[in-house]
This record gives C-alpha cells, structure tokens and sequence, in this order.
C-alpha cells in the first residue's frame, strides 16, 4: 500500500463487519461500535499472534518472497 509507506496491522471480526470497515470510513447505518481496528485491543493479542504466525507458515510452506514490513526473512 502507497508504496510500502503505510505499516499497520489490520484485525477485523469478519463476521459482524464483513466490510473490514472502521470509524474513519463513516459508514452510514452501521454499528459504530463494531468499525474499529482489533489489532491493537489487548483481548485480541493472543489471536493475532496465532494468525500472524500461521500466515508466516504458510507463506514459508508456498515460498512467498513477500515479507510484511513485521515479519523475519
């Protein structure tokens, strides 16, 4: 994104927001309560981690060449 610029983390409850939506994209008729980011809620630490690590996996396992900005080489 934007050239590799933008680091963010991004965790999203797919099931109560499909859309990946957050409080910055002011959609209308939503439960606001619901357009945030999880990535940095304490509650979801653990989550994250089980993800990230499980992505990294994989992209070992296909040999992806693609690193995320947060990731080892």
């Amino acid at each position: 994104v934007m050239n590799g610029t933008v680091q963010k983390t991004q965790l999203f409850n797919l099931k109560k927001n499909p859309h990946e939506l957050i409080n910055e994209h002011n959609a209308l008729n939503s439960d606001n309560s619901l357009l945030m980011n999880l990535s940095d809620i304490p509650k979801f630490n653990a989550k994250r981690k089980k993800m990230e690590a499980l992505l990294l996996k994989e992209m070992k396992r296909l040999d992806d060449p693609y690193r995320l900005w947060d990731q080892p080489k």
